[in-house]
């Protein structure tokens, strides 16, 4: 058992099998439980007595049905079954003080009916499941900002989900209502895997491990991104590298070289990114659930702020003329170096346009539009000149915010909007 010191939170990993009857001498401190990776399939009915019990992770472990005492946690944020094998998501099992639900991985084929009722809803996390319709209540869960429901089994988008007026991040690949995959073939060529020699990690995400390697051929040197497994947080790896090879040729977009075919999954040979390149934000943290984070004593001006959202417009421009939606635009998933040159990354919640219907395809659109509003919001704060009024930037940023998701702008507007104002 790993107790903070101030016994608010506790992590227990070992094969537990029963809900820790020790944790409950500390029911009036715990905020935080992570009880992932053991073999629990039931909690407590006095659960309830952590009266401060704000997160829940029970990720990895035997539940079959989400427990009813849930709802009885009225101070209970977060939740993770992420991984468990769930098949039943009844009605009134959790509490409407529920913002964040992370549902990745399990065997759900339906969600309540009174799924409207969670209207405090931020963030929902429902990749890889068999779900085959949502709930008409859902159209009440007016605080819904980011939506994961790649690799399912939906038929059709509804039209109500793109009207959800906080909806930004969201994705629906590998589902048939959106999966047609044109053919990529001969736009990367393929390489044999001995072709590399592995050098050293580089980093990891959620889709997959970055290695810098050699090329045995000519002796220079690439990234190679490994994709693992089938699943991920946001989607489906497969996914991601299509969509990544689909969209490639922008300035702004790492440049890819190959695609590799390992034992039992894909790879792609990248362009290694000039040293001096570092994340512009952030991830969210618990009490952000869907906005970025910044550094401690990071700072912009307002030109640098310009550049940066001008290069972003750009590239998602391109995205868009290729029919993809990025469904992550977040600052923590862009580089900047020194002078603010800009690489946009992170395609695991990328969704293809392709088999949606026109207006579906421009509303979709219109959440990357506000998630890039919100981007200008964010960076708005940190920038050392004002950014009000009558300025270009705060109109653009309002315009790209508004709940009218059809007037919003596009990017192609956005992008001759701020290259007029960068002169």
């Amino acid at each position: 058992m790993q107790l903070s010191a101030d016994k608010s939170s506790v992590k227990w990993s070992a094969a537990l099998t029963q809900f820790p009857q020790q944790l409950f001498r500390y029911a009036d401190q715990l905020e935080h439980i992570d009880l992932s990776d053991n073999l629990l399939s039931d909690l407590p009915d006095e659960l309830s007595r952590f009266v401060r019990l704000k997160r829940l992770f029970l990720t990895n472990n035997q539940f079959r049905q989400i427990p009813a005492v849930l709802a009885q946690c009225p101070q209970l944020e977060m939740i993770s079954f992420k991984g468990n094998g769930l098949t039943d998501f009844a009605e009134g099992v959790l509490p409407d003080s529920i913002r964040w639900l992370i549902l990745t991985d399990n065997q759900l084929t339906r969600l309540p009916a009174d799924m409207g009722r969670y209207r405090q809803l931020q963030k929902v996390a429902l990749a890889a499941n068999r779900l085959r319709a949502l709930p008409e209540s859902m159209q009440d869960c007016t605080s819904m900002a980011l939506l994961r429901l790649s690799l399912n089994r939906l038929t059709t988008v509804p039209d109500w989900l793109f009207q959800l007026p906080k909806l930004a991040w969201l994705s629906v690949g590998a589902n048939p209502a959106c999966f047609a995959r044109p053919p990529v073939q001969n736009l990367l060529p393929d390489h044999l895997a001995e072709r590399y020699t592995q050098l050293d990690l580089l980093g990891q995400g959620a889709s997959g491990l970055i290695y810098r390697v050699r090329d045995q051929h000519d002796g220079s040197e690439w990234a190679l991104k490994q994709f693992k497994g089938h699943i991920t947080t946001d989607g489906c790896p497969e996914e991601e590298l299509w969509n990544s090879v689909r969209c490639s040729g922008h300035a702004s977009l790492i440049p890819l070289r190959a695609e590799v075919r390992l034992e039992d999954t894909k790879a792609l040979v990248m362009q290694l990114i000039p040293p001096g390149f570092k994340p512009l934000g952030l991830v969210p943290s618990f009490s952000s659930i869907s906005r970025d984070c910044y550094a401690a004593g990071f700072t912009l001006s307002r030109s640098q702020m310009l550049k940066v959202v001008l290069q972003v417009a750009s590239a998602m421009a391109h995205l868009h003329r290729h029919s993809v939606c990025h469904g992550d635009l977040y600052a923590h998933n862009m580089l900047v170096n020194a002078d603010y040159q800009l690489y946009l990354g992170d395609f695991g919640a990328a969704t293809a346009l392709d088999n949606l219907s026109r207006s579906q395809q421009q509303a979709f659109k219109a959440l990357d539009i506000r998630a890039f509003g919100y981007l200008l919001q964010d960076l708005r704060l940190p920038c050392t000149d004002p950014v009000q009024g009558s300025d270009p930037l705060w109109q653009l940023e309002v315009a790209c915010l508004q709940h009218a998701v059809q007037q919003r702008p596009d990017f192609a507007w956005i992008e001759r909007h701020l290259s007029v104002h960068q002169k």
